[in-house]
């Protein structure tokens, strides 16, 4: 037999040895190649509003903003919800919620323009090969999402100077920080 010469067996001859020796099949897993995708950066934009729609009076040094879905899970508890705007127009609804300034700026984020809150944040991927992977906490670390086959890990960019974006396509690089001579 061909594959025995190559030490190698197909997914159909495990199988039908599987059958022979009556071992359940869901215990078996055909092979998956894992493919990840390189580490890339992305930028995070949360938005505030400037004339405040809040039902509550802010304190000093809180924001209003709103599209809470694009809220990093890392400061998901940090929030005070304040209420739902419903746009009956276009059939959807938007939760304005209320963070304090020096939290989003100790996250990362800086206002880039009034009422735009940026930061750029690295997705690393880790192929698991059937060992326990384990990766430590890193400081940076935000978030941390766990399948199958891979292990995703985002982490907070310390801004060295502006970041360079090629429009809505997202992050090419972080431009250094060059002092005036």
């Amino acid at each position: 037999d061909p594959e025995m010469c190559t030490g190698k067996c197909s997914w159909s001859a495990v199988k039908a040895e599987a059958d022979f020796y009556q071992i359940p099949l869901d215990l078996l897993r055909e092979p998956v190649e894992v493919v990840l995708p390189p580490d890339i950066l992305i930028v995070r934009h949360l938005y505030s509003y400037h004339n405040t729609p809040s039902t509550e009076t802010l304190h000093p040094g809180e924001v209003c903003m709103y599209s809470l879905n694009d809220l990093p899970p890392d400061l998901k508890t940090q929030i005070r919800i304040d209420s739902v705007l419903v746009n009956r127009h276009q059939c959807g609804s938007k939760t304005v919620f209320v963070i304090n300034r020096q939290v989003l700026e100790e996250a990362g984020f800086i206002e880039r323009s009034e009422g735009v809150w940026e930061r750029t944040e690295r997705k690393c991927y880790h192929k698991k090969s059937g060992l326990q992977l384990l990766v430590p906490k890193h400081p940076m670390e935000v978030d941390r999402d766990e399948q199958q086959h891979y292990l995703c890990i985002t982490y907070v960019v310390p801004l060295v100077g502006p970041v360079v974006s090629s429009g809505n396509m997202g992050v090419v690089g972080v431009q250094a920080y060059r002092r005036p001579q």
